[in-house]
């Protein structure tokens, strides 16, 4: 926010300044205001939505739905996180349909147990696991 004063304090310093042209004072304010924008959304965290008609995962790097009647579970587990550098098994909270396939993964690092279990039972389904399993893209049926 204060790159974005320090920009606009200089096109009106700039404006009764006829040698350099509206550019390139508008120039500095673009590149923050744009920059600025990109930073906010990358750091911004997830959220959790539900409502009548779906579940998703709001975030600006990784977003995901699924049905709400799909929603048959919330299971703790170790997710399977695939990137160039590598696969992590990731403790994540898995909303999974009633043959166990997984439709919405959130990490456990941004969400609280609680606030999952609270949201879980808004949802009126249960909280399973105990983040010891890991599930790729189905839970086994023992787990569940």
């Amino acid at each position: 926010m204060f790159s974005l004063v320090i920009a606009v304090g200089f096109v009106f310093l700039t404006a009764g300044n006829d040698a350099i042209s509206w550019p390139i004072r508008l120039l500095p304010l673009v590149v923050l205001a744009t920059g600025d924008t990109f930073i906010w959304f990358t750091i911004k965290p997830p959220v959790l939505k539900a409502d009548a008609l779906e579940v998703r995962l709001i975030n600006p790097l990784y977003g995901k739905r699924m049905a709400r009647s799909d929603v048959a579970l919330v299971f703790r587990g170790r997710h399977l996180q695939k990137s160039r550098g590598g696969e992590t098994w990731d403790k994540s909270y898995l909303f999974a349909t009633s043959d166990g396939r997984v439709g919405v993964f959130a990490s456990a690092s941004w969400f609280s147990d609680e606030g999952i279990t609270e949201f879980a039972a808004r949802l009126g389904v249960p909280v399973h696991g105990d983040f010891s399993a890991r599930v790729k893209e189905q839970i086994d049926p023992s787990l569940r």
